[in-house]
């Protein structure tokens, strides 16, 4: 039994993906025709035009039958069925998710059919050659995305109905991760955040949309989500289920005309009129064909807006031009020679430009310095400005912009998660199998204490890319954080033999190691990585908790104290915890009155003042900063110190606050 999927990214599969001959792209196309037509047949006549409009009858016909039989022998003789001059997909032998889409939605199980639904319509997979390929391929994205929302809408009103808020507020949250410019969903999402008990999440989900809107469309706030917002902030701080009904039912008055009720699911062949766009499409659209008026103008626009001036990092090394010449080639040479071959993600635009940039802010070594990472945050945004539909460019700015911190012009730890969410799920809406864009949605998901779907997001990466020792480091950061210590040793040590010379990855089985209670062993794999230029800052990290672990407070002070003198708090949580440690309590509480007096105004330092107050021995005031921390979603460097931070709240386990406190975190009780 072969499986043809068909959303998201089109594959086909029967114990693992089929390779060879029968999954050239015209071929696979032919899949997709025929799957995504059900029990109707297909005229040869018309899969020869759509497949190869530029052929002449008998050539396109010779074609055509090739593909028929390399199929049929990779697939078996009766996978595909002649019915006189139409052809069928024979549904005993290959299983299309299209198919199951549409029959789950017609027997009801509509939380069947949203599982189901992977991904827009053949993501990423296109014909150039076939112009009316891609129209159709257009019309079923939209048809069969039009009923993804609206069951996923259908299954947020039966949630609400049923008083059950958080599931209403998780369809929501689907809703609009299918559509991030849809203000009307947004307003829902808020809504049903309010109704569970979690207000902070629905302003958070306001001002990010706000974002979205300036930063992607230049369009101002969207009047229902700010005038929402305005309420909330306004409204009393306990939820109140008969106003957000209230709320709801003005949203669904003040819905348009075209975005009443309608079928789930369009009948399959409908023509696209059929199935109504909520606004933000169709001003999108609109927006589409204002850009292609504009043509090049638009882009030297753009351009301008989106470059900065270069600056040259000391650290930096970016890559050669000789080696982004010899790349930029190889693209071109591909291009005149017809290759419709899949092309590899980072290769998916048409701008070479953008590709240059792409080249340069993926050098590994801007990531060792903070002006070398805002360099290659200003080449990604650039190449978007470039190339607005560049999936590999937005995986590789929300990665930047998670690096560079609130130094990229953010100006909280929250706006910068904010703002890496939003580049990684639109890199993820153009491109379902970019392995980077899942990775750093998980990192970021995590930051939200997400665990579970953080941990999700990151095995998805790693599925998708195992060979890259980058995401298995950071999968390993999440198993470190849920108490996973000897598995997270084993993908660091994945990691090492993928990429044996990778600082990185040596640092992380460090990091490993030390979870594991190993910290000898731990600090003999940091000896491998002293010389470093510039230095790997982790390693520090890394060696620091292994003192304090150990008890070798001179040690830790002396790590920590050039940091803290110089005005960066990282490791001023250590430095505080350490001077108690070390019996200089007078000293420890002094620098713990600096940390309050910073705290007041910046929630970043609620964990670095909580581990002073673990150090000094004061749970009853440490406990209400670590909440503090978790509300603000501010443990970032709780999660850079992982090893230790899982320790010390272990250690607290018994205590019925520490025990709420983990369960916030998403950490195992």
């Amino acid at each position: 039994m072969f499986s043809l999927k068909l959303l998201g990214r089109l594959t086909l599969e029967a114990d693992g993906p089929v390779s060879g001959r029968a999954v050239q792209r015209h071929r696979l196309a032919l899949l997709a025709l025929l799957g995504a037509s059900g029990p109707r047949a297909l005229a040869r006549d018309k899969l020869m035009a759509w497949l190869w409009p530029e052929r002449d009858a008998e050539r396109a016909r010779g074609l055509l039958n090739q593909a028929v039989h390399v199929l049929r022998q990779a697939l078996g003789a009766d996978a595909i069925l002649s019915v006189g001059e139409e052809l069928q997909l024979n549904p005993a032998l290959v299983a299309c998710d299209v198919t199951a889409f549409e029959q789950a939605i017609a027997a009801g199980a509509l939380e069947r059919a949203a599982a189901l639904y992977a991904g827009p319509f053949l993501d990423g997979f296109f014909l150039s050659d076939a112009p009316e390929f891609e129209r159709w391929a257009e019309r079923e994205r939209e048809r069969l995305a039009g009923a993804q929302a609206r069951l996923l809408e259908s299954l947020a009103e039966k949630a609400a109905a049923e008083k059950q808020w958080q599931r209403a507020a998780e369809w929501w949250r689907l809703r609009v991760a299918q559509d991030p410019y849809d203000s009307r969903a947004v307003a829902r999402l808020m809504l049903a955040l309010e109704t569970s008990g979690n207000r902070a999440a629905a302003l958070h989900q306001a001002d990010a949309h706000q974002r979205l809107l300036k930063e992607d469309l230049e369009l101002p706030p969207a009047p229902e989500v700010h005038a929402l917002a305005e309420r909330l902030r306004s409204a009393p701080a306990v939820a109140d289920t008969a106003w957000v009904a209230a709320e709801s039912a003005r949203l669904s008055r003040e819905a348009p005309p075209d975005a009443a009720p309608a079928p789930v699911l369009a009948r399959p062949g409908a023509p696209a009129s059929t199935v109504p766009l909520p606004p933000p499409v169709r001003r999108l659209r609109f927006a589409a064909l204002a850009l292609l008026t504009l043509g090049a103008i638009g882009a030297v626009v753009l351009l301008t807006r989106g470059a900065a001036p270069r600056s040259a990092p000391g650290n930096a090394v970016a890559p050669s031009a000789d080696e982004i010449a010899k790349a930029v080639a190889r693209e071109l040479t591909r291009r005149q020679h017809g290759d419709t071959a899949v092309q590899l993600r980072q290769q998916r635009t048409s701008s070479i430009a953008a590709y240059e940039l792409y080249l340069r802010g993926s050098d590994k070594t801007l990531l060792r310095s903070d002006s070398a990472a805002r360099l290659g945050l200003d080449y990604f945004r650039r190449a978007i400005a470039l190339d607005s539909n560049y999936a590999a460019a937005w995986a590789g700015l929300a990665r930047m912009t998670l690096r560079v911190g609130p130094g990229s012009g953010l100006a909280t730890l929250r706006a910068v998660q904010a703002s890496a969410e939003i580049a990684a799920r639109k890199a993820i809406a153009l491109d379902d199998s970019l392995a980077e864009a899942h990775a750093t949605l998980g990192l970021v998901l995590l930051m939200r204490h997400a665990v579970t779907d953080a941990e999700a997001e990151l095995r998805d990466a790693v599925a998708l890319e195992p060979d890259s020792e980058l995401y298995r480091e950071w999968l390993a950061k999440v198993l470190v954080w849920t108490d996973q210590f000897a598995e997270a040793l084993a993908e660091t040590r994945r990691a090492v033999q993928l990429a044996p010379l990778s600082p990185t990855s040596n640092a992380e089985v460090a990091r490993a190691l030390l979870a594991n209670g190993r910290c000898d062993e731990a600090l003999a794999q940091l000896e491998k990585l002293t010389n470093l230029e510039p230095p790997l800052a982790r390693v520090t990290s890394i060696q620091t908790q292994c003192y304090v672990v150990k008890r070798r407070w001179p040690e830790v002070l002396a790590a920590t104290q050039p940091s803290v003198a110089g005005g960066a708090m990282f490791y001023s949580g250590l430095y505080g915890y350490a001077l108690a440690g070390a019996g200089r309590r007078n000293e420890a509480v002094r620098f713990l009155d600096t940390l309050l007096e910073r705290g007041r105004t910046d929630v970043g330092m609620s964990w670095h003042i909580a581990l002073v107050y673990l150090g000094l021995g004061d749970l009853d005031r440490a406990v209400p900063w670590l909440d503090r921390a978790a509300e603000n979603e501010a443990l970032s460097g709780a999660m850079e110190m992982a090893p230790l931070a899982a320790r010390l709240l272990d250690s607290l386990r018994t205590d019925p606050r520490i025990a709420r406190l983990r369960q916030r975190m998403g950490l195992p009780n």
